[in-house]
């Protein structure tokens, strides 16, 4: 389980990095990859 909780919060840390620096163009790209991801996570819970 701690491998699985750290991993999402490094996601969730990436994500907010990517949040400031991409510019709105980007990040409706970008959205649909994090909800692939983040929903992998939640499969994995």
């Amino acid at each position: 389980m701690h491998i699985i909780i750290n991993a999402a919060s490094n996601v969730q840390r990436m994500v907010i990095a990517e949040d400031v620096i991409l510019n709105d163009t980007m990040q409706e790209n970008c959205n649909e990859e994090k909800k692939k991801t983040f929903d992998n996570i939640k499969t994995m819970n």
